[in-house]
C-alpha cells in the first residue's frame, strides 16, 4: 500500500522514478522496488521520498489523501 500511494502521487504531479530518485541521491531502481514493493524501505529514505514529492510522511503512510501536501 505504501509503495502504491507514493507511485500514485509522483505520477499525478508528472515526475519520472529517475527525477524522484535525483531528488533523493538514490538510484531510479531504488525508487522503482519501494514503489512496487519488492524492498523494503527504511524510515530515512521514506522521509526523503515524501519530502521529494512534497507531502509528510503522515500522508504517505494514511488513508488520507496524498494531494494534501505540506505546502496547501
Amino acid at each position: 500500500m505504501f509503495g502504491k500511494r507514493f507511485r500514485e502521487e509522483r505520477e499525478r504531479q508528472g515526475l519520472t522514478r529517475k527525477q524522484v530518485a535525483e531528488k533523493m541521491g538514490v538510484t531510479k531502481q531504488a525508487v522503482y522496488y519501494w514503489e512496487n514493493e519488492q524492498k523494503k524501505i527504511s524510515l530515512e529514505n521514506a522521509d526523503l521520498l515524501a519530502k521529494a514529492l512534497g507531502i509528510t510522511m503522515e500522508i504517505g503512510c494514511s488513508n488520507q489523501n496524498l494531494r494534501e501536501s505540506v505546502f496547501d
